[in-house]
């Protein structure tokens, strides 16, 4: 999922309390850990061929991001939604609708999400931007209260996407 994943780690957090982690499933480790070691991220990037038990993972995860440069409707955020997952995703296809949430305001994300979250899951930066990724990192992993709040709105939202009511949605038609 990590479609546009080699030129964002290169920016790297700058001034975090604590060196976080980066857990990338469903990609060729072979392929990527020399792109890891090259930027001298290979302690923090960790990399793992199989998709499966994606749903432990988020479990064990205390944010997700979907640094994607086109998409339609990614599953894996909507997974991520429903683990109650504070999310970071760019603004291509279907994830600002997944990541406002119905009662959150579309300006809160053309001003970096600043004071008028309520309802988010998620924060949204433009694709390929860069340092709008760095920021967003930088945001959740300082701000506790915010990522509180994107997650207890994921937990609301999540519901929704459940399978049985994505189902529901499509027989109706």
């Amino acid at each position: 999922f990590p479609k546009a994943f080699p030129s964002e780690w290169r920016a790297g957090p700058v001034g975090l309390p604590v060196r976080p982690h980066l857990l990338v499933l469903g990609v060729s480790p072979g392929l990527w850990r020399p792109l890891a070691a090259e930027a001298g991220k290979e302690r923090h990037i960790h990399f793992l061929d199989s998709l499966e038990d994606g749903g432990n993972y988020l479990k064990a995860s205390s944010a997700f991001v979907l640094p994607s440069l086109t998409e339609s409707m990614p599953n894996t955020l909507l997974e991520a939604v429903r683990a109650g997952l504070p999310c970071i995703g760019t603004t291509v296809g279907a994830v600002p609708d997944i990541l406002q949430g119905e009662d959150a305001p579309s300006a809160a994300f053309r001003k970096n999400c600043r004071d008028q979250d309520a309802g988010a899951c998620g924060l949204l930066v433009p694709p390929g931007d860069v340092q709008a990724l760095a920021d967003a990192l930088f945001r959740l992993a300082t701000d506790i209260g915010l990522r509180r709040m994107l997650a207890a709105n994921a937990r609301i939202h999540g519901d929704k996407y459940r399978p049985e009511r994505r189902l529901d949605l499509v027989e109706s038609i």
